[in-house]
């Protein structure tokens, strides 16, 4: 099944696999008539502010402030997408946006409240408050079909298979630390569960993806894949994801991992 929504927001839409994204969507076969791009810093989004300006498809890419951090900055996107997206509703959303501090190994000596507190606020409490807030755009794309499906409603929270306790604790000894980080998947992953649990009823489909350890900012240049790899794998499972999928975690191949 060919994924095409009409109308997508992704956040940490400027730099990494949140641009790919971009990239990659007006691209489709069908592409999104709007993709509301979010960043926490559009003056800077350079490479984003020209692929809007030069966009030579069907598309319109809509560039919005949006420090997920800032409740002020999430209610001034909600209503910026709410005026773009019109009748139609959101029908995809990637919570693409988070953090993972490399400054250290992450071990138990050197956290500290503050990298705790950071990582869950970004990669954990943000994407509940967006979905939350994004939730009526949601539900009225929802009602113009039944089933599930990401080019009708869907939310997709972008992961990672360190999040999984079970793979986690089965790690070989010698595998990284980040404490941080992989507490805050995990609970990532726990709010999938939850919310897909919660928005079933109204047709929306809900799912967390591990895009493999891709060469970005976060990823760093010693990952094996493209950002392109990445993504182009991501949006193959975004496109024929459907209820088998709902609440899972999967991989960019669409296998589904143990949380």
């Amino acid at each position: 099944m060919d994924l095409c929504p009409r109308t997508v927001l992704i956040t940490g839409a400027s730099s990494g696999l949140g641009l790919e994204y971009v990239k990659q969507m007006i691209n489709l076969k069908n592409p999104p008539e709007i993709i509301v791009a979010a960043s926490r810093n559009p003056d800077r989004a350079t490479e984003l502010q020209q692929l809007a300006t030069t966009l030579a498809s069907n598309s319109t890419i809509k560039i919005v402030k949006l420090d997920v951090e800032c409740d002020e900055d999430i209610e001034l996107a909600f209503q910026a997408t709410k005026e773009a997206v019109g009748e139609l509703g959101l029908n995809l959303l990637i919570n693409n946006a988070a953090i993972y501090d490399r400054s250290n190994s992450g071990s138990l000596i050197l956290q500290t409240r503050e990298k705790m507190q950071k990582h869950f606020n970004v990669n954990v409490t943000s994407p509940v408050l967006i979905v939350q807030k994004f939730l009526p755009l949601l539900k009225q794309a929802a009602t113009t079909s039944k089933g599930f499906s990401c080019s009708k409603a869907g939310v997709v929270m972008m992961s990672s298979r360190v999040g999984s306790q079970q793979i986690v604790f089965d790690d070989e000894p010698g595998a990284s630390l980040s404490l941080h980080y992989k507490c805050s998947k995990s609970a990532l992953n726990m709010a999938t569960i939850m919310i897909s649990r919660e928005l079933k009823d109204d047709g929306i489909l809900v799912f967390a993806i591990h895009p493999g350890w891709a060469k970005t900012r976060m990823g760093t240049d010693r990952a094996p894949l493209q950002p392109s790899e990445s993504v182009q794998s991501c949006l193959n499972v975004i496109g024929t994801a459907g209820e088998a999928l709902h609440g899972k975690l999967v991989t960019l191949h669409g296998e589904i991992l143990p949380y």
